[in-house]
């Protein structure tokens, strides 16, 4: 072989596998990217409700250890912002208080709803936990209320807590909201399942359910 074909060969196979090398490095950066973005949506989560009924829109934002409502009338003015920060409560600013009974990290982003109806026979479940929360209405108007739920039970649609705002604004004066959680294994996944209930001063309103897995 000619010195000059030796030389067209070695640079060939140069190129070669630098194109190899890119098409790894680009695959290993595009899978720490969606690593990443699949982290990020655990760690931050962004809902919006109407209710033409109350005349009001809620925005919440869960952020880590920090939960926001804000409450604006249909035409976007800002009526009531509501912040759970490490546990403390504040609307518009001033720190309000709600009794809250933690016997286990509620805000738990490691969870994430899925559509499961039924679980595997092979799931191995451990026991419940549950919370109690106690949120004093008086003084409070429907919209607020309803805020104050979606905050301190974020987990929930905000739809449910404008409903039970519905049902106990001018009926009852204390709202406790008890929930349960439970953590499950089969093998391959691990799965949680939780019930929240409810009650308006010790009586039912509704229940909430969901379920999915835990990263």
């Amino acid at each position: 072989m000619s010195l000059k074909k030796r030389v067209t060969k070695i640079i060939s196979l140069a190129l070669i596998g630098v194109i190899a090398s890119l098409t790894l490095l680009t695959t290993t950066v595009n899978a720490q990217t969606n690593n990443i973005n699949k982290y990020y949506t655990s760690e931050k989560s962004t809902e919006s409700y109407t209710d033409k009924n109350l005349g009001v829109i809620y925005d919440r934002v869960v952020d880590g250890d920090k939960t926001t409502v804000t409450i604006k009338s249909l035409d976007g003015n800002v009526l009531n912002t509501l912040e759970d920060i490490d546990n403390e409560v504040y609307l518009d600013g001033k720190k309000i208080s709600v009794t809250s009974s933690e016997n286990y990290k509620s805000n738990d982003n490691s969870l994430e709803k899925s559509e499961i109806n039924t679980f595997k026979a092979t799931v191995k479940w451990g026991k419940w936990q549950s919370n109690t929360m106690y949120i004093n209405t008086g003084g409070l108007g429907t919209a607020t209320i309803g805020g104050l739920i979606a905050l301190k039970a974020p987990w929930a649609p905000v739809k449910v807590a404008a409903t039970v705002a519905a049902a106990v604004a001018g009926k009852y004066d204390k709202i406790k909201i008890y929930y349960k959680i439970r953590y499950g294994s089969d093998g391959k996944y691990n799965y949680y399942e939780r019930e929240t209930t409810f009650y308006g001063d010790g009586k039912y309103i509704t229940k909430f359910t969901d379920k999915g897995k835990r990263y």
